[in-house]
C-alpha cells in the first residue's frame, strides 16, 4: 500500500493520467513530458492545470533522474 498526503492525491491522479504523454528523443530515450499533450489530457478530465502542474514538474523530474541514475 502507499501513502499519499492529501494534498497530493490530485497531483497523483493526475500523473497518472498523463502517463502516455513522454517526450521520446531520438534514440528512445524519455526526455520529458509533453506539456501540450499535458494540458489537453488535464482539460478532458476537468483537472484544473495550475493546481497540478508544479506537482507534475517534480514529478517528472524525479522519473527523468531516475532513469539517468539506472544507466
Amino acid at each position: 500500500m502507499i501513502w499519499v498526503l492529501p494534498q497530493n492525491v490530485l497531483i497523483i491522479h493526475a500523473f497518472i493520467a498523463v502517463s502516455t504523454q513522454w517526450h521520446h528523443g531520438p534514440s528512445g530515450q524519455v526526455i520529458g513530458l509533453d506539456y501540450a499533450g499535458v494540458r489537453a489530457a488535464l482539460k478532458a478530465l476537468r483537472i484544473k492545470t495550475r493546481k497540478v502542474f508544479r506537482g507534475l514538474q517534480i514529478m517528472e523530474a524525479e522519473v527523468l533522474e531516475g532513469l539517468t541514475l539506472n544507466k
